[in-house]
């Protein structure tokens, strides 16, 4: 639970994060943009870019992206709890 939360599981919620953002971004799993792949899967973050995002991803759209992260985090963690 919350309480248990301790900052060595930093490395567990970024890798969580990353997962969710490819299963978004990547894997159609996102209901407000459907089952299609946006952006490009990019390497290392530069001019800008996102990790996992590329440059070219509009705000509105990296909007949606983080919200459906955060609300597909947010499901698994309740889920698991």
């Amino acid at each position: 639970g919350e309480a248990a939360t301790t900052i060595g599981a930093s490395g567990d919620f970024q890798q969580v994060a990353r997962t969710a953002r490819l299963m978004i971004t990547q894997l159609g799993f996102s209901d407000e943009l459907g089952q299609i792949a946006v952006g490009e899967s990019s390497g290392p973050a530069f001019l800008g870019a996102q990790m996992g995002q590329s440059a070219t991803l509009s705000q509105e759209t990296a909007a949606i992206v983080d919200r459906e992260v955060k609300a597909l985090v947010e499901r698994a963690y309740r889920r698991c709890k």
